[in-house]
């Protein structure tokens, strides 16, 4: 056994957590979305700004295939990762990227599935968040430039 280590796969009752919480979010936020695995990815900042338009519209957000790799997790239930996709979008699309508190859109993220999982599933959120730090970390610098996130 391994101590101290974040653990990088969600077990099943994680993971409908997470689907769960994505369904919560995008009921309050009043957005639909599709799941379209041949779908071209244009990128995560292209994505996020997709999605903002297509909620102000009332139009369906298309979520690519290819987002159920975006984060260095394994799941249980491998449709958790695209819960999980779904929410990072959304709170990178929704505001500040960061305030003058330092927080960005992982910050909002994460909070956001801290009030949304139940108690039982928090034990994820440190990988969530070390995967989803790790995900940031792997953009092109310029992807998220524009946006003004200053990186950590």
């Amino acid at each position: 056994m391994r101590f101290g280590q974040r653990r990088s796969r969600l077990d099943q009752q994680e993971c409908a957590a997470l689907i769960a919480a994505a369904t919560t979010l995008c009921g309050a936020a009043h957005l639909a979305w599709k799941l379209d695995l041949d779908a071209v990815d244009p990128g995560f900042v292209a994505l996020s700004q997709r999605l903002q338009e297509d909620r102000r519209a009332g139009r369906t957000f298309t979520l690519p295939g290819t987002a159920r790799s975006w984060l260095p997790l394994r799941y249980a239930d491998p449709d958790a990762a695209f819960a999980l996709a779904l929410v990072l979008l959304w709170a990178h699309g929704t505001g500040p990227h960061r305030d003058q508190a330092g927080l960005d859109y992982l910050d909002i993220a994460l909070w956001h599935l801290r009030v949304l999982l139940p108690s039982t599933s928090h034990g994820a959120l440190p990988a969530i968040a070390a995967a989803a730090a790790a995900h940031r970390a792997s953009l092109p610098a310029t992807a998220l430039a524009d946006d003004g996130v200053t990186r950590r």
